[in-house]
């Protein structure tokens, strides 16, 4: 399993469990809350999209990447729930 990967992914285990889906302190100016509110959606709907596309990749047997579920420790609806996104 490539090293640099496996770091990657710790970190970002790290900062999935640490993170806070709030609104980001340069979306505060912005004077519509539900503008805010819908950009920080938009922006953690396209960062589990891009996860899911990295997720799908690792596991592609064409990859031959060994200990898939070491490496990719969060399914993309994990992920999901993680940052709070409902797609109602």
């Amino acid at each position: 399993m490539p090293s640099s990967l496996q770091r990657t992914m710790t970190s970002l285990d790290t900062f999935l469990c640490s993170c806070t889906v709030s609104v980001a302190t340069s979306l505060s100016r912005i004077t519509s809350t539900s503008v805010s509110n819908q950009v920080t959606k938009e922006g953690w709907k396209r960062f589990v999209q891009a996860y899911g596309k990295l997720y799908q990749r690792v596991r592609d047997p064409k990859e031959k990447y060994e200990f898939i579920e070491t490496l990719m420790g969060r399914t993309v609806e994990e992920v999901e729930t993680l940052v709070c996104i409902d797609e109602n």
